[in-house]
């Protein structure tokens, strides 16, 4: 199977087309910036996507369920989340908005946008969001402003369509996402220091193997092969994994696969059957057995969805 899980990936101009109504501007298939209200349809964000770029959303009114890579967060009034490429995003994961008086913002942008910039923001932003573990904060009501402002004069900019829109967007976006990072920052500071040793120790150990289990789940399903790599029995990491998340090692493996699935059968022109391959079930009946079971429905009907 040549098609790699990495390579079905969703960029701005994918995104744009999820959102059917709604304000939405971009730049060709490098940038879109969309206002939702409740007036919109933005269904298909409630179905798994896998990004290949930098996605940024904040809420103005109402609440929004949202999850990536399996963690579930709430974006309420005020909030703010980032998302980093190679992440699994889903906006409520029962496949809708939970507040249909919500009103959000969201601007989605290519890596290589940033290319002539002469900036990495990857490292600047990363590094903040692996320290908070969070990719959603509040804002204070001046950062909130100061975010509504760099959106309006980005919107302004992209539909004015005079000479040198890109290089000005890039430059405006630039300051944007290091406005991201600031902000980003400054809950670092705020975090409460932990003391609880044997807390911290089980909490990275969780980490570590959910990492590990986002690399190899494909391939490996079983917990045996997670401990030789963590260099603990299965028993112990079992019991770890349980008592941080509440859920088994083999829950939390499936729903990676469960994941990856729905994004292959939303985004990609794979037949089912080569879903299957890829995810490296024996056959075809096999994967259609255990979507449904995880899923509640079948390939073919979640993929008409």
């Amino acid at each position: 199977m040549d098609t790699r899980l990495d390579e079905v990936r969703v960029n701005p101009y994918m995104v744009r087309k999820m959102i059917s109504t709604g304000e939405i501007v971009g730049l060709e298939d490098r940038l879109v910036v969309a206002r939702c209200c409740e007036e919109s349809d933005f269904s298909q964000l409630g179905h798994p996507f896998y990004i290949d770029s930098y996605l940024a959303a904040y809420c103005h009114e109402g609440t929004i369920r949202c999850s990536v890579n399996l963690n579930e967060y709430t974006l309420c009034k005020g909030m703010l989340m980032v998302v980093t490429p190679g992440n699994i995003v889903q906006f409520n994961s029962t496949g809708g908005i939970s507040d249909r008086k919500v009103s959000f913002s969201l601007i989605n942008v290519t890596t290589d946008f940033f290319q002539n910039s002469g900036i990495d923001l990857s490292n600047v932003i990363q590094a903040a969001l692996e320290v908070l573990r969070n990719p959603c904060i509040l804002l204070s009501d001046k950062e909130y402003n100061l975010l509504e402002r760099y959106f309006d004069i980005v919107e302004e900019v992209i539909k004015s369509r005079q000479t040198y829109v890109t290089e000005s967007v890039r430059a405006i976006m630039t300051s944007v996402f290091y406005q991201f990072a600031g902000f980003l920052r400054s809950k670092m500071n705020e975090q409460p220091v932990v003391d609880d040793q044997k807390s911290t120790r089980q909490r990275l150990m969780f980490e570590q193997f959910m990492k590990l289990a986002s690399t190899y789940y494909v391939n490996e399903r079983q917990m045996q092969f997670y401990a030789d790599k963590m260099c603990v029995t299965p028993k112990y990491l079992s019991k770890v994994v349980k008592d941080v998340s509440g859920k088994s090692g083999p829950q939390w493996i499936d729903e990676l696969v469960i994941l990856s699935a729905k994004n292959l059968l939303k985004h990609s022109e794979l037949s089912i059957k080569e879903v299957a391959a890829v995810l490296n079930f024996p056959n075809q009946s096999f994967f259609f057995k255990f979507f449904k079971n995880k899923a509640g429905r079948t390939p073919s009907q979640y993929r008409q969805e």
